[in-house]
C-alpha cells in the first residue's frame, strides 16, 4: 500500500480565504506533476492549508523585504508512506 500526502502552504500576505485556494492551487500543482511523472493518482491527496503552519514569523516594514522573508512559508511538502505485504 501506498499513501503519499501533498500540502501546500502560503504566507501570511492575503486574506484567508485566497490563502486557502492558492495553497490548494499550489498542492494540485505538484500533485498534477506527481501522476504525470507516473505515480497513481489514486495514491496521492492534496490539500491547502493557507497561511497554517509558518516556519518563519518576520516584522520588516517594507514591502519588498517582508515578501522576502515570508518566502519559506510558500511551499509544499510531500509525505508519505508505502508498505509492502
Amino acid at each position: 500500500m501506498q499513501r503519499i500526502e501533498v500540502v501546500g502552504y502560503t504566507d501570511r500576505i492575503g486574506s484567508a480565504s485566497y490563502n486557502r485556494a492558492l495553497s490548494t492551487r499550489r498542492a494540485e500543482a505538484v500533485r498534477s506533476a506527481l501522476v504525470e511523472g507516473g505515480v497513481a493518482s489514486g495514491t496521492i491527496r492534496a490539500e491547502g492549508r493557507g497561511a497554517a503552519e509558518p516556519l518563519v514569523q518576520c516584522d520588516q516594514r517594507s514591502q519588498p523585504a517582508l515578501i522576502a522573508c515570508l518566502a519559506p512559508n510558500r511551499r509544499v511538502q510531500i509525505s508519505g508512506r508505502a508498505r509492502i505485504d
